[in-house]
Parts: structure tokens; C-alpha cells; sequence
């Protein structure tokens, strides 16, 4: 299975890779692809496609995992989760091999 996030706010959309733990925990990683608001369809899917590539399991459990990290609100440009979240929309992406499902978020 590989995952991504879609996060769209009004000024950009951000697609983040996901790593599967061997606990099967989802944690966010590199890399991340940030495009403007108005992106295509297709810039859309490439970039998605892209990164979802990037997405496996079976990493280590990190020892201490901070939610977003500090090296991922850097990249998207934020000082903190609360106001990355503000304004935005977050979908999951999956593939499992065979087909692509789309999950929205109700909050973040």
C-alpha cells in the first residue's frame, strides 16, 4: 500500500509522501510538492503519482515522532500545525496496486 496527503489551502496545495511503520502507522515524510492553487488536473495527478511512488512500509517506528515535524512545517513554509491546518482541506490518496482511493478529511 502506498499513501499520500493533499493539502489544499487558497495560496498553494501541498502533496506529502507517507511512510507505513512496522506497527502500520502512517507518519509524513519527504519528499513534498508544493504547486499553485490553480494547478491542472494533470499537474495535479503527476505530482500525486510522483510522490505516492515515493511511499512504502515497513520503516522503524521513529522514537519519538513529532506531529507535524519541524523539518515539514519548514518545507511548506508555516511555523506551526495549527496554522498550516487553518484554511485548509486534507484528502488521503491510497493505491494498493490495483486501485487508487481517495479519502477526505473532516479535520485536521
Amino acid at each position: 500500500m502506498q499513501q499520500c496527503d493533499v493539502f489544499f489551502r487558497p495560496e498553494s496545495i501541498f502533496v506529502c509522501c507517507s511512510l507505513q511503520t512496522v506497527d502500520g502507522i502512517w507518519i509524513g515524510s519527504d519528499p513534498v510538492v508544493k504547486l499553485p492553487p490553480n494547478a491542472s488536473p494533470e499537474v495535479l495527478g503527476k505530482a500525486t503519482i510522483e510522490i505516492l511512488g515515493a511511499s512504502r512500509g515497513g520503516v522503524p517506528r521513529p522514537a519519538s515522532p513529532a506531529l507535524p515535524t519541524k523539518q515539514f512545517l519548514k518545507k511548506v513554509g508555516f511555523r506551526s500545525w495549527k496554522e498550516f491546518s487553518r484554511s485548509a482541506v486534507n484528502l488521503i490518496v491510497s493505491f494498493d496496486g490495483t486501485k487508487v482511493e481517495i479519502m477526505p478529511m473532516e479535520e485536521l
